[in-house]
């Protein structure tokens, strides 16, 4: 969803931006005894009469304070935190999650930057860019100057030789308090780029020297994390130069099986019947990917409707195909969407659905908040659908 800067006023106290403005030393008329309702439409209106650098200034702030507003966001501000039970302690005192980012931007602008690396990293960490590998425990990352120097350079060096980028590399190293653990963000410079935006003087085009970013995470019991794009070839580089430079060890790393989703299960006679505490009215096989004996590359999708029934991709898959049902012929799942059908709160006509979709070594578990997620990550261990890294 895009950003809502109106929106954003109107679900944020007016005492946190009062404190923002303070601090930016913005000159606005604002009469701040108003309600909170009024005070949010009174700032739009402010916000849009100021000069284009002022507006694009704070509406820039505003768009980073709403990326942390999030339990997600949240979470990595305490862990970015040397504090983080005092900071716990001042977020119970808040109204709400944006409440608590605005402030965090506020008063603690050092720990807010090293959260929006952190959350960037736990974002991505169980994504397609992610990658994990064995290294010896208890191992200190170097903060030297000349170690991040050859770190730096190596990588420069590296990226030069693939594509031309990397002409400039500079480093970040947080600490993750949460789970002891040392946060690595490299930022690379790519091949220019142009694009094409609105100026003073109208429609321009500007050159641009955009920072493509990598992550690398060392945890104490001896895993090396790394988010990164560009494929294997990347991720080997990232760990080896991580390893010499900043762990100082010689050793390769050996890379971790990812999580593995066990999906032949979900046509094996699965018990999709809820558990009455947890408000469900129905969990459904939504959908089905299938992958032929001859694995093609051709692949078969059943979905079913998705409106609230008893059908179900298996059911329809049987009831279409009869005797040619391709789960019979030997088709395996590939992938697939659970939904979780909630009965309705309160006077609401409708509850919510949670679509969960799973492939072989991913899911977009991530994107659920966390009391979902752990709901759902329950059916599926009970399920045996998950495997664990080896």
């Amino acid at each position: 969803m895009s950003f809502n800067y109106r929106q954003f006023l109107r679900q944020t106290p007016k005492q946190p931006l009062q404190a923002y403005f303070n601090a930016q030393s913005y000159a606005l008329s604002i009469d701040w005894s108003q309600p909170d309702r009024k005070v949010a439409i009174e700032l739009a209106d402010a916000i849009h009469q100021l000069p284009i650098t002022h507006s694009t200034s704070i509406l820039s702030d505003f768009q980073r304070i709403d990326v942390l507003a999030d339990d997600k966001g949240i979470k990595a501000l305490i862990n970015a935190s040397a504090n983080g039970q005092n900071l716990i302690l001042i977020f119970q005192s808040l109204d709400n999650n944006l409440h608590r980012a605005l402030w965090a931007f506020v008063v603690e602008p050092e720990c807010f930057k090293a959260a929006e690396e952190i959350r960037y990293f736990d974002y991505r960490a169980e994504g397609q860019f992610a990658s994990q590998y064995h290294a010896a425990p208890n191992l200190c990352v170097s903060e030297h100057p000349a170690d991040i120097d050859a770190f730096e350079k190596a990588a420069c060096t590296f990226f030069q030789k693939r594509d031309g980028s990397g002409r400039h590399c500079s480093t970040d190293i947080v600490k993750r308090h949460s789970d002891n653990s040392t946060q690595v963000t490299l930022y690379t410079e790519a091949l220019p780029n142009n694009v094409i935006e609105f100026s003073e003087q109208g429609l321009k085009r500007r050159a641009s020297r955009p920072a493509i970013e990598f992550v690398l995470v060392y945890r104490p019991e001896g895993i090396v994390e790394t988010v990164a794009k560009g494929g294997k070839a990347v991720h080997e580089a990232l760990r080896t130069m991580f390893a010499r430079h900043l762990l100082k060890i010689d050793t390769d790393l050996d890379q971790l099986n990812p999580n593995h989703f066990n999906l032949n299960k979900l046509v094996n006679g699965i018990n999709w019947a809820p558990e009455a505490s947890d408000n469900l009215a129905m969990i459904r096989l939504r959908k089905l990917k299938l992958l032929p004996p001859n694995k093609s590359g051709s692949h078969l999708i059943i979905q079913a409707s998705s409106q609230l029934c008893d059908n179900n991709a298996k059911s329809d898959c049987k009831d279409w195909f009869g005797d040619s049902n391709p789960i019979k012929l030997g088709f395996k799942v590939s992938g697939a969407m659970i939904s979780f059908h909630f009965h309705p709160k309160g006077n609401r006509k409708k509850g919510k659905t949670l679509h969960c979709e799973l492939s072989a070594c991913s899911s977009n578990l991530k994107n659920f908040a966390d009391n979902d997620r752990v709901l759902i990550e329950k059916y599926l261990s009970k399920w045996h659908l998950q495997s664990e890294a080896a």
